[in-house]
């Protein structure tokens, strides 16, 4: 139940469980009110301090025995609720017997907040009379202590026809608020004894009439006063009722409400709007009173007072919210991100512009029409999403493929989020889609570039080297016009050795490329990546070659690769095209080291080849020496040993300053 307690406070009794969920789910959005079930009619009626409201369960078998039991017993508005048709006959009986008001089960969840609001108003009058009739001594059964019955049977029947009155006119569906505002100052004015009722709007000193209900022509809606000439700045400045019979008796002859207008009787409330304070409401007559205003009829013109704050609340509430759509609206349809709305059966609720620019479908095409965007193979998928997000479940940047009109397929990137029915369920679900097609592909483009970084680090060659990033950048990167461009230091010209086979047939023989050419000649003197919109409008020999990207390969030459489309490409094709190039140009120059290092080796072995055969001259003839030295014990011999070694040693030298020069190159 409600927390207030010293609200205004219902209690159910009888009532289908349906009933008081839809009715407990839209009290819960009303300060100061509680609400309770009751176990039994018995417990309820036999409490020394009732509920301010009954809402009793009928139905045709006994349509008004409930109510007349507890209108009995205890000082409470009753409402009915019927269950079953509610013709004229069982009409008049649920209100003979004392029903306030009549609701029907049949179609209440839709009129939940409604029926509360109307429950609502019958509770908290109730609770004002019920607090009036305390604090002058009035008995719950309505009588009088030491007072005539009569004069107490009056008041309440009084009572009870201003709150009838009241609900007729705070319920009307069809009228405007200054309408009802008017009717329930007139009320007030026929119920309390009044000639004029006000309802103003004060803002600083200034105090406009809002609404108002008086005879002839005294005042119109839209006239502006000073405040301090009007009876409501005793309102503003207490924040409280004011009321006087007699003006004259009340020191108000000097305010320009008597000099004018000669209001000699007046009562007055302040209206509240949430916290601040809006204006007044009030009653005036031309006479004075005789019969003082009571605390009963502050009650009754104070609930007037608050309705009309309430009221007032909400529309400024209701614009605030309008406001706040209007805000989203446009945002909606400014986002450039594809918004579509969907009900539980896959009918498309809503489609905004970034929808028909994503998917090729005007909105009259397809708001409520089945939801056309889910290929074949996604369907279980897509299903089970659909499933999820009406069970309350929401996604946030899921990846998911739909089909565009023309059948292309999309990789998106959707959140979702639910949009709820006044008693809580999901009733539609807005998908926001963004369009990451181009990302994915940038990203299956990057992946397979680490393929092709594999076999560039293992190609044998520098011309098979060419062939794999040539190869590349058609097949991977979809550049179809693709060549490589030897740099020749000797002729100094870019040489292209080697094509893609759809730039072999559509471009025939390729141009060798000097000095003079601006385009991939000026690319690699400058050492940086170009891309070209259309090639063929600033250089004639590029003729069948619109965009085109020209990418330097370090000092071994230029990529270049072009498209027979005008503006094909962009800076992401310009990232990954130099990813390719930095690839290559790494490769190429592994492989020139490896080259010249071979070169190296043959050079070596040739070498140690001729070196082998000169020390093994001066060897054998320091060998052979020895032998005759040994022999013959003639030592001129082993001058000759001497000199053969001496030989050896220079050669040594020698290749020791070879192997350091070796060195250094490598």
């Amino acid at each position: 139940m409600g927390t207030d307690e010293s609200g205004a406070q219902v209690a159910f009794v009888a009532v289908e469980s349906a009933v008081v969920r839809s009715l407990s789910t839209a009290f819960d959005t009303v300060d100061g009110l509680a609400y309770r079930r009751a176990s039994s009619l018995e417990s309820l009626v036999a409490l020394d301090d009732p509920p301010h409201c009954v809402v009793i369960g009928t139905d045709d078998e006994r349509p008004g025995s409930r109510i007349e039991q507890v209108v009995e017993t205890a000082d409470t508005a009753v409402v009915a609720v019927h269950d079953g048709p509610l013709g004229d006959e069982t009409l008049d009986r649920l209100t003979t017997a004392g029903a306030a008001d009549v609701l029907t089960t049949e179609g209440l969840d839709g009129r939940a907040t409604l029926a509360a609001r109307r429950i609502e108003q019958l509770a908290r009058a109730r609770r004002t009379i019920r607090a009036d009739r305390s604090s002058q001594g009035t008995r719950a059964d309505g009588r009088h202590v030491g007072s005539d019955d009569a004069v107490a049977a009056e008041r309440l029947q009084r009572d009870r026809a201003f709150l009838y009155s009241f609900l007729d006119v705070t319920m009307d569906p069809e009228a405007s608020f200054d309408e009802q505002a008017s009717a329930l100052l007139e009320l007030c004015c026929e119920t309390l004894g009044f000639e004029m009722g006000v309802l103003s709007r004060v803002s600083d000193d200034d105090y406009e009439i809002r609404s108002v209900h008086a005879p002839g022509e005294h005042i119109a809606a839209g006239a502006t006063f000073d405040l301090d000439g009007t009876y409501c700045k005793r309102v503003v400045d207490s924040a409280s009722v004011e009321w006087f019979l007699d003006a004259a008796d009340a020191g108000a002859v000097e305010k320009r409400a008597y000099c004018e207008m000669g209001m000699e009787s007046y009562l007055g409330l302040p209206v509240t709007v949430g916290e601040g304070l809006y204006g007044t409401v009030c009653l005036a007559s031309e006479e004075p009173r005789t019969d003082p205003v009571t605390d009963a009829d502050v009650a009754l013109f104070r609930l007037v007072a608050e309705w009309v704050g309430s009221d007032l609340l909400r529309a400024r509430r209701q614009r605030e919210l309008e406001a706040l759509t209007d805000r989203l609206e446009s945002l909606v349809e400014a986002i450039p991100l594809a918004v579509v709305g969907v009900s539980d059966d896959w009918t498309v609720t809503r489609w905004n512009p970034g929808a028909e620019a994503m998917f090729g479908y005007e909105a009259e095409e397809v708001v409520g029409e089945d939801y056309p965007l889910v290929p074949a193979a996604e369907s279980a998928d897509a299903e089970e999403m659909r499933r999820r997000t009406f069970d309350d479940e929401q996604y946030h940047g899921k990846s998911i493929r739909r089909l565009t009109r023309d059948g292309d397929v999309l990789d998106l990137r959707l959140s979702t989020a639910p949009f709820r029915t006044a008693d809580g369920d999901v009733g539609e679900v807005y998908g926001v889609m963004d369009d990451v097609t181009e990302l994915r592909e940038f990203e299956r483009k990057l992946r397979a570039l680490q393929t092709t970084t594999s076999e560039l680090n293992v190609a044998a060659d520098a011309e098979e080297i060419r062939r794999v990033a040539v190869d590349a950048a058609a097949d991977v990167l979809g550049y179809p016009l693709a060549a490589f461009w030897r740099y020749d230091e000797d002729d100094q010209c870019l040489d292209p050795t080697t094509r893609s086979e759809a730039a072999r047939e559509r471009l025939g023989r390729l141009p060798v490329l000097g000095p003079d050419d601006e385009r991939l000649w000026s690319a690699f003197r400058a050492g940086e990546c170009v891309l070209y919109d259309d090639l063929s409008v600033v250089d004639p020999t590029y003729q069948g070659v619109r965009s085109g990207i020209a990418v330097p390969i370090g000092d071994h030459g230029v990529l270049g690769a072009g498209s027979p489309v005008e503006d094909e490409y962009d800076e992401q094709d310009l990232e990954l095209v130099r990813i390719l190039g930095a690839a290559a140009e790494a490769a190429l120059t592994r492989a020139d080291r490896e080259r010249r290092l071979r070169e190296t080796n043959e050079r070596l072995d040739e070498f140690a080849s001729v070196v082998a055969h000169d020390l093994r001259t001066p060897l054998t003839a320091a060998v052979g020496f020895l032998d005759i030295a040994r022999e013959t014990g003639d030592d001129e011999h082993f001058d000759r040993i001497k000199d053969a070694h001496d030989r050896m040693t220079d050669l040594i030298e020698d290749l020791l300053a070879l192997a350091r020069t070796t060195d250094r190159t490598l």
